[in-house]
């Protein structure tokens, strides 16, 4: 792995895309509120993390997205694996969890 970032969206961005895009009608339908990059050196390292975090975490098939797969042979540069999660029930009951939902974010 060569690294991982984190973000959490400031509320001024937060406020501008609920603007923008008007089609929230409220702060759950959000997906991105925070996001994890995780850049590996091999692409096949790719896999061993995805493996991981659909183990560990419930995935949103729907919105979650694999950029990697191209029909098109001359396309070369960035390729992604953007999955929405969430934390799945029995890791909503530990006490890190449970802080971070019960918290007001402001």
């Amino acid at each position: 792995m060569q690294s991982i970032e984190s973000r959490v969206k400031t509320r001024e961005s937060l406020e501008k895309k609920i603007e923008l895009k008007e089609k929230y009608r409220s702060i759950e339908e959000i997906t991105d509120i925070c996001g994890i990059r995780i850049i590996t050196y091999f692409s096949d390292d790719v896999d061993k993390i995805a493996n991981m975090i659909k183990r560990d975490f419930e995935l949103d098939e729907i919105n979650s997205v694999d950029k990697r797969e191209t029909d098109d042979p001359t396309k070369f540069g960035y390729v992604s694996l953007h999955y929405i999660a969430s934390l799945k029930a029995d890791r909503l009951r530990l006490s890190e969890a449970h802080r971070l939902y019960t918290s007001r974010c402001v």
